[in-house]
């Protein structure tokens, strides 16, 4: 998830819980599972929504140069394929 995403917090969120798991037999696993929660609260706050665009805009246009098949991300611009539904830079949803 951190890395389809892009947001490392999901990634420390999971090496925590892993920690935490192997750990749990000493108290101190549990406050270490207790911090995973936290960083995994964080982490899920962080996702962003996609901007929705204006009525009658196009959601994405070919640049000049720009590949078949490819289109640009909705939110940071970055090319990508236009099978994807999630963008690999920012993480945002991609709407149809």
């Amino acid at each position: 998830m951190a890395t389809r995403l892009n947001i490392d917090s999901f990634r420390t969120t999971g090496t925590l819980y892993f920690v935490g798991a192997l750990l749990s037999i000493v108290l101190v696993g549990f406050i270490i599972l207790l911090v995973a929660y936290i960083f995994q609260i964080i982490a899920f706050f962080s996702i962003q929504e996609a901007p929705q665009p204006a009525v009658g805009q196009p959601m994405s246009t070919m640049a000049p140069g720009a590949q078949a098949g490819m289109r640009f991300c909705s939110n940071c611009g970055t090319q990508m394929a236009s099978s994807a539904v999630f963008c690999p830079k920012c993480g945002s949803r991609q709407l149809a």
